[in-house]
């Protein structure tokens, strides 16, 4: 038996189940000092703009504190989805996989001979699975892809009207409690991904900050370990844009378009 878990694969669809498998694996590999494995498999063939565009999409998965604090490597597949899983753990050495579930339950789900199941039967390491209950963790990636369409181009709301808006299709598409709904519309705002100005919201253009990073002192004196310590954070979470905004202490933005 292994004493500890070194490699932790997490197979995603990108679908809001997998979002909280991510979540729970981010976790698990933070207690065990693990090395976080993203999987996706693409049935069928795959052409290079649409490897690069599921690509950017897997390095968006995890937050970007775990992004810095873990070791992460993100993979995309050509095949069968149950097999290419189970081949990944074997060739990498995978120690633990987690997965989520669309059933209405798990024992229902894989009584229906799901990619799931099929995994766990042949599996070369224990799999944990976490049902459709335990996936009400979405992460703000999700909420922003679920609002862009809505806006398009901008939405004449007011204030009250754009917020429970957003809300209500945040529960009905990525099926997450009313109050997370909100909160999650609350911090979308926060971070200035989501704005509203003179009856118009839109979204941040092609832009989407990653990280905030405070500064207590002038930006100009920074001293090269501090300087180098924040272009390592930028290349790690594949920023794009550095943003300062001196707001009382100086908050450097890291941003990817």
């Amino acid at each position: 038996m292994r004493s500890r878990i070194r490699k932790i694969l997490i197979p995603t669809d990108f679908s809001p189940n997998s979002s909280q498998a991510i979540a729970f694996g981010c976790d698990l590999a933070k207690q065990n000092a693990s090395e976080l494995h993203l999987l996706y498999v693409h049935k069928g063939e795959i052409d290079d703009v649409t490897r690069e565009a599921k690509l950017g999409k897997l390095q968006r998965l995890i937050d970007a504190s775990s992004e810095l604090e873990l070791e992460t490597k993100k993979q995309i597949v050509v095949g069968h989805p149950a097999e290419s899983i189970k081949q990944y753990a074997g060739k990498e050495k995978i120690d633990a996989i987690v997965m989520g579930t669309h059933g209405r339950s798990g024992l229902y789900h894989l009584a229906m001979g799901s990619v799931t199941e099929q995994v766990i039967r042949d599996a070369p390491c224990p799999v944990t699975v976490l049902g459709p209950s335990d996936c009400l963790n979405a992460t703000l990636a999700n909420a922003v892809d679920s609002i862009a369409p809505l806006i398009g181009d901008g939405l004449n709301l007011d204030k009250a009207e754009g917020h429970a808006y957003f809300s209500k299709e945040l529960v009905k598409q990525l099926r997450v409690p009313t109050t997370t709904a909100i909160v999650m519309v609350d911090q979308m705002i926060d971070q200035k991904w989501l704005s509203w100005h003179e009856g118009t919201w839109s979204l941040m253009d092609g832009l989407e900050f990653v990280q905030n990073v405070e500064i207590p002192f002038n930006v100009a004196n920074l001293n090269d370990n501090q300087a180098i310590d924040l272009v390592k954070r930028a290349m790690k979470l594949r920023a794009t844009d550095v943003h300062i905004d001196p707001t009382g202490q100086y908050v450097v933005r890291c941003a990817r378009r």
